[in-house]
């Protein structure tokens, strides 16, 4: 593997509790966030976008903490509704709800909308993956999508895709490893995990040859290494090596 890799980013990971749409960011902060005033129904909504290799956690104003993923985006209003508290979500994020037994904690994403009083759940929807996903760790979720209604348990991982919705159990540890600055894989194809590495970093992978779906590896490391020890430690696995140049990252099978 060639080290030419010249990485330096600066990623704020600590709690921003909204007061205002308008609280000042620094550069630092690695995102964007803009306020939308809407006149004719004087709602006020805010546009959080995180890029590449950026990780947030904001607490919104009824005490929900979220953390937002890498490339990953979220709009909510300034000040929610009497009766709703309504967010939208693209990419990747992670909700632990404040219970509200009156007033319903919504999520809107591509095609689906998850609603709850009070829960921790991981909701990762990704236009290049063409599949949408809800984790719940703990509480209800009540999911609605194309398909229907679904329920879900603790324990229970919604996937949603154009065919409907397939429920299966999930590795806690390994589907919020990204919330906990980890990579964690247990069995994962390797460009599952690529792709992950690629947005973290902002590369590009580029696979070499064909037949990659039967290559699956198990990692565990934090997010805060350099790219080249993450390569690194795949590499051990003799399954795989790779190639740099510039901030592309061209992959092979051994």
């Amino acid at each position: 593997m060639a080290a030419a890799w010249t990485y330096s980013n600066s990623r704020l990971e600590t709690p921003f509790l909204l007061e205002s749409c308008c609280s000042k960011l620094t550069r630092k902060a690695l995102l964007v966030i803009r306020q939308r005033q809407r006149k004719k129904y004087g709602i006020s909504t805010c546009h959080l976008s995180n890029p590449k290799g950026g990780k947030y956690q904001i607490n919104l104003e009824d005490g929900t903490k979220v953390w937002l993923n890498a490339e990953s985006s979220l709009i909510f209003p300034e000040h929610f509704a009497a009766d709703r508290r309504l967010v939208q979500v693209k990419g990747e994020a992670y909700f632990e709800v404040a219970e509200s037994k009156h007033k319903p904690f919504i999520v809107a994403g591509n095609g689906f909308g998850i609603r709850v009083l009070g829960t921790k759940f991981n909701v990762s929807d990704r236009d290049n993956l063409h599949l949408a996903k809800v984790a719940l760790l703990q509480g209800s979720v009540s999911l609605t999508s194309k398909a229907g209604h679904t329920m879900l348990k603790p324990g229970e991982r919604a996937k949603i895709s154009a065919s409907g919705v397939q429920i299966d159990q999930f590795d806690a540890e390994s589907e919020i490893a990204w919330k906990n600055n980890y990579f964690i894989y247990k069995d994962e194809n390797i460009k599952t995990i690529m792709a992950d590495v690629a947005q973290w970093y902002d590369a590009e992978v580029i696979f070499e040859g064909k037949d990659w779906d039967d290559v699956n590896l198990k990692m565990k490391v934090s997010r805060r290494e350099n790219i080249e020890e993450i390569l690194s430690l795949l590499e051990l696995t003799k399954s795989v090596k790779f190639k740099i140049v510039e901030r592309r990252i061209y992959v092979t099978k051994r």
